[in-house]
């Protein structure tokens, strides 16, 4: 293999991709927090509270992912020492968890937004379908970290090399966890379409509210 197979280094671009994804995460939770204790209307809700507590997975994924950079991420595996090479599934298992939660809480707290705006004029559809698309995301997350904590028999073998051991298939593993969250994603974002669309107001106007809430939500 030549130097330049092995020279390559992608570490500079992963650390400024986490970087920045990280100062979005912090800066969108603090300035809602700030409009939060700014505003004189507006009342700490179930959907602040979610998306507050979304920030501490960010962080600690963020945490793992550039401690991982720094036992060599990004560089070719053959310049990397054993040890540094063992450490990566182990990383990959712990930040497994904190991801599922990342995304889970997201969706509750568009979910508690919505109950918010939609309480008293969304008709009586609105409470029961967000109480069940809620429960369905709890479900997912408690399913998710048991399929990421279970997928190897026995269970040390998701992040190290053990005789006679079983392991679902990645592309199972992944496939049955990231379908259901697109799906419960596009749930999401449709829950408030007709409820929308019944507003009194011009079809463009109507559009525009809608390509709103379906921006910020994406």
């Amino acid at each position: 293999m030549s130097s330049a197979d092995t020279d390559g280094n992608q570490q500079p671009g992963l650390i400024a991709f986490c970087v920045v994804m990280l100062t979005v995460a912090v800066a969108s939770v603090a300035l809602r927090c700030w409009s939060i204790w700014s505003s004189h209307t507006h009342r700490f809700g179930y959907d602040d509270a979610f998306a507050i507590l979304t920030l501490p997975f960010i962080v600690a994924e963020s945490s793992l992912i550039f401690y991982w950079i720094s036992l060599g991420l990004g560089r070719h595996i053959a310049t990397l020492p054993v040890s540094h090479q063992l450490a990566g599934p182990k990383i990959i298992f712990a930040a497994a968890f904190l991801y599922d939660a990342s995304i889970t809480f997201p969706k509750l707290s568009v979910l508690c937004f919505y109950h918010r705006i939609f309480q008293r004029g969304g008709g009586p559809w609105v409470r029961p379908t967000l109480a069940a698309v809620g429960a369905l995301c709890v479900c997912w997350l408690i399913g998710s970290w048991l399929a990421t904590a279970f997928q190897c028999t026995p269970v040390r073998a998701s992040w190290e090399a053990v005789a006679g051991s079983r392991c679902v298939t990645q592309w199972k593993f992944f496939t049955g966890t990231a379908a259901p969250s697109a799906i419960l994603d596009v749930i999401i974002l449709l829950i408030p379409l007709p409820l929308l669309w019944s507003l009194h107001m011009t079809r463009a106007k109507k559009a525009m509210l809608i390509g709103l809430f379906i921006c910020g939500y994406s």
